[in-house]
């Protein structure tokens, strides 16, 4: 839609397909969290939920060197799974596996502050990273391609991380 190119589409969508670990242990932890604070919140022992929060994103944080590992390695991995003839997505599959790892971390942030009942703030950080995310797709995607549209959903999800932690650290 943004005219690239469809080998560019080809590309990124093998490198999204091996970028996917870090979005599925988000989509495990993060409701489990959520259940988990809420009803410590509401039973009184906030100390208990405040340790819980701070370990649970500790944890989110203690995954980013994966992102590194693998950016490192994203050529060597790709050519693996997909063979020489997609050896252009290795750059793509190091900025989306960076990017599930920021998720990952926003995800876990995002569950701690709405246990904090602040889910006016998380709706107003969502739609700031949404817009961000179209104008940067807008941009950058017509003039980079593939390249471009992993730039920004890794540079969204970044933002989104480092601002959901900020929020974390604000309310809790």
């Amino acid at each position: 839609a943004l005219q690239g190119a469809s080998a560019d589409v080809g590309l990124y969508a093998a490198a999204q397909n091996l970028a996917v670990a870090p979005g599925l242990f988000a989509l495990s932890l993060a409701p489990l969290l959520l259940a988990t604070l809420a009803r410590l919140r509401r039973s009184g022992a906030e100390a208990e939920a405040r340790r819980i929060a701070r370990d649970a994103l500790r944890v989110s944080i203690a995954i980013v060197p994966l992102a590194a590992l693998v950016a490192g390695t994203a050529d060597e991995i790709v050519r693996l799974v997909f063979g020489a003839s997609f050896g252009g997505a290795g750059l793509l599959l190091a900025l989306l596996f960076a990017a599930g790892v920021a998720l990952v971390v926003m995800s876990v942030a995002v569950s701690i502050v709405t246990a904090a009942d602040a889910q006016r703030v998380v709706s107003l950080l969502g739609v700031g990273v949404l817009a961000g995310a179209i104008a940067g797709h807008l941009v950058l995607v017509p003039r980079y391609g593939a390249v471009g549209a992993a730039m920004v959903t890794a540079s969204a999800s970044v933002a989104g991380g480092l601002a959901s932690i900020a929020l974390v650290h604000r309310l809790w």
